[in-house]
């Protein structure tokens, strides 16, 4: 699969689909979930007909699937569905208690369409809704050690709140993130989430990657995310204060990733998440700048290209990983 599934909220008549990806989820990483596949396989049909039903068309709950290019054009029924499954699916739910929170649970991409940004664009659904329906907050948990899921919710804004919370039936602990919601206004929900993902922001080469971070620290910035490097010290430091955000890199990044060798003046180039990176990439040429390597797939998940604009600062562009 290489198109990117279309996401869209699950029809009332649609539990037999819900079913079977619900449950194929929970076989396939069931250190993601709460529950477990023995559980929820012992669920009656009438159950799972009344989840569908509910987050078709209420207001405080709501299933979005993934479908791959060729299920959506046809999908008008459940029959449709049955030809070609849902790749993923994610549940958002307006808290009881207190309507200013919605939750996000479930969240899951089939191994077949993995890296087409199907995480993306569930989560994106997940945030217009959620948004839409006045939320102010939106909480989720990930796993201890998943880091593809760690990376993928802090690229859509999630921050990490501190809090731990063991996973029911493993011996595994979760994180507990959150992400602050934008007021929607008429007109807005469409593009609210798309911000969230098309982010850019500045990366530094740094000699020492803990001393130049030590240093943003000290001006407010939080440590969001570490990745080491080849020898095992750090090679990637993302940083957040508020809504700005910068990354510290190794000085050997810029050699290895987009072969230039960083001089002694400015060391930084920009990072900016697109729709396509190819494409985005093609049209560098056409507005006076230069392809340093084209866009691939990188061993952390995303596919990055390397270019300059017009007067040599390096610009960085990627397709999010799903």
């Amino acid at each position: 699969m290489s198109a990117a599934p279309r996401v869209r909220r699950i029809r009332a008549g649609e539990a037999e689909a819900l079913r079977a990806v619900r449950l194929r989820a929970l076989a396939d990483t069931p250190l993601a979930f709460a529950s477990t596949h023995a559980r929820e396989a012992a669920y009656p049909p009438e159950r799972w007909e009344k989840w569908a039903r509910e987050s078709a068309a209420g207001p405080r709950q709501a299933w979005f699937l993934a479908l791959a290019e060729n299920a959506e054009a046809t999908a008008d029924s459940a029959a449709d569905l049955d030809a070609d499954a849902p790749v993923g699916l994610a549940f958002a739910v307006i808290d009881a208690d207190d309507p200013d929170r919605a939750h996000l649970f479930s969240m899951w991409v089939a191994p077949e369409a993995r890296g087409t940004g199907a995480a993306s664009a569930l989560l994106d659904a997940v945030i217009a809704w959620t948004a839409a329906r006045g939320a102010r907050t939106l909480h989720t948990a990930v796993t201890i050690g998943n880091e593809p899921a760690a990376r993928l919710y802090a690229r859509a804004g999630f921050v990490d709140t501190g809090r731990r919370e063991p996973l029911r039936h493993w011996d595994a602990e979760t994180a507990l993130l959150e992400r602050a919601l934008a007021r929607v206004t008429s007109g807005s929900a469409g593009t609210l989430a798309r911000m969230g993902f098309l982010r850019a922001f500045p990366v530094l080469y740094a000699r020492e990657v803990e001393r130049v971070a030590a240093f943003y620290a000290a001006l407010g910035f939080e440590e969001q995310f570490r990745m080491a490097g080849p020898d095992g010290a750090p090679g990637y430091v993302g940083m957040r204060r508020g809504n700005a955000e910068l990354a510290v890199v190794t000085e050997d990044s810029p050699r290895a990733l987009a072969g230039v060798e960083p001089g002694p003046g400015p060391r930084h180039e920009l990072f900016v998440y697109v729709e396509d990176a190819d494409a985005a990439a093609a049209a560098v040429p056409g507005a006076g700048g230069i392809v340093l390597k084209p866009p691939a797939d990188m061993p952390w998940g995303e596919r990055v290209g390397y270019v300059t604009d017009p007067e040599g600062n390096v610009v960085s562009l990627a397709t999010a990983a799903a």
